[in-house]
């Protein structure tokens, strides 16, 4: 990790209120660069608040923003920009229907009079995707790519810019855990190259893995910060959460189960990227909660439009309470109460 006078980024006193509720209090925050400083907490800890008026989205209502240790006054995202910082958002930025070298190069494209130089911009990405490892081919059209590649071409569109300060918001949240190990390495090097990297997410794994420095945020305030080599994935649960109290609770005896939703030997088509669903079987009975898991883009959302009539099935059936809806209209289905 390199070190300097000042660090890259910078808040100081940083409050933020949205009518009766604050959420950044006085937050003091810092990166440097050459580091990637982990930022974690619960959903409403504040973390998107700070990283948005770092990135000029929203403007503080106290507490002081600096830069290389110069105060700076953001009043948009171009100020931020400006300023160096690029910010990758959990959901991607992306025109689907655009290449990939389109949407990286997007407001910048080369051009050769009054036309874009399709063929210069496609070796200028081309050039930019093999200095950070990306495997991600120019002339693809983003609708057809996974979420991984997605991710490498919302990368590819911020590091265009050559920000030296990378803001990634919960990058690992779509992603499988191969994918992930790929932007860990992407991270690694650009903390080489001298970027201050700061990484938001839930997985406490994930920051004791990769980054230097891990701070937590909890009802807007800072809890604390640790260096990795002394975090305790324990420790920064706690600082998350508070200390819960121990509970204890008798089981409940089960109900009789009523069979209410059966999804049997199910076949829908993908769209684009999705794998979409093939032989999947589902039971729900009444009073029962049934969690489908997995990482985006495979077969999530064809099985909800297919059960509520959406998207045909290739093969299978559905029934609730007994009767077959396979074939019914998405108004028979509603009657069915779903």
């Amino acid at each position: 990790m390199t070190t300097s006078a000042h660090p890259a980024l910078e808040a100081r006193g940083i409050t933020k209120r949205f009518a009766s509720v604050t959420a950044s209090d006085g937050i003091d925050f810092d990166v440097r660069r050459g580091e990637i400083h982990g930022l974690i907490g619960e959903n409403g800890a504040g973390k998107s608040t700070l990283m948005n008026i770092f990135y000029g989205m929203l403007a503080p209502d106290a507490g002081t923003v600096l830069v290389d240790g110069e105060p700076v006054v953001f009043h948009n995202c171009g100020d931020a920009m400006r300023a160096g910082i690029g910010m990758v958002f959990q959901h991607y930025l992306l025109v689907e229907r655009f290449t990939v070298a389109q949407n990286v190069l997007l407001g910048k494209e080369p051009a050769r009079g009054p036309l874009v130089d399709a063929k210069v911009a496609s070796r200028t990405v081309a050039v930019l995707a093999r200095q950070y490892g990306f495997s991600v081919d120019p002339s693809s059209v983003v609708e057809t790519l996974g979420v991984g590649a997605r991710q490498q071409v919302e990368l590819l569109r911020v590091l265009s810019r050559a920000p030296g300060i990378v803001i990634l918001d919960e990058p690992t949240a779509a992603l499988s855990p191969s994918e992930a190990d790929g932007l860990f390495e992407i991270m690694g090097r650009l903390r080489a190259s001298g970027c201050a990297v700061i990484f938001i997410t839930h997985k406490l794994k994930e920051v004791t893995r990769v980054c230097d420095r891990i701070t937590v945020l909890r009802r807007g305030r800072i809890c604390g910060t640790v260096q990795r080599a002394r975090a305790d994935t324990d420790a920064l649960a706690a600082l998350m959460v508070g200390d819960l109290p121990s509970v204890e609770l008798a089981p409940a005896p089960a109900p009789k189960a009523q069979l209410v939703l059966d999804v049997v030997d199910v076949h829908v088509s993908g769209s684009h990227a999705s794998a979409g669903l093939r032989g999947l079987s589902l039971r729900a009975n009444a009073g029962e909660i049934v969690g489908v898991a997995g990482v985006e883009g495979n077969g999530q959302l064809e099985l909800a439009e297919a059960i509520f009539g959406l998207r045909p099935l290739t093969s299978g059936c559905i029934t609730v309470d007994g009767h077959d809806i396979t074939h019914a209209t998405v108004t028979e289905r509603r009657r069915q109460r779903i």
